[in-house]
């Protein structure tokens, strides 16, 4: 059952981990994952950092698109 707009408005506003994200002229609030790099042979492969937010508001991010999340810039690979 999908959970109405304004109950993760709220949830993401009132959460001690969300974090501000800009893609464009669309802003809002996101859950930012922060994990430790992947090592491999003791070399760092790659860092998957992951941001949770409203698919109504992002969902059109594509592959190679910018995203602001917490005031850094990165780019969108999935």
């Amino acid at each position: 059952m999908p959970v109405p707009a304004s109950d993760i408005d709220f949830i993401l506003q009132e959460s001690d981990t969300a974090v501000s994200v800009v893609a464009g002229d669309v802003s809002g609030f996101g859950i930012f994952d922060r994990p430790d790099s992947v090592v491999i042979n003791g070399y760092v492969q790659t860092t998957e950092y992951q941001v949770l937010c409203r698919t109504d508001l992002f969902g059109d991010l594509l592959f190679g698109s910018g995203i602001v999340v917490d005031g850094r810039q990165y780019i969108v690979r999935e």
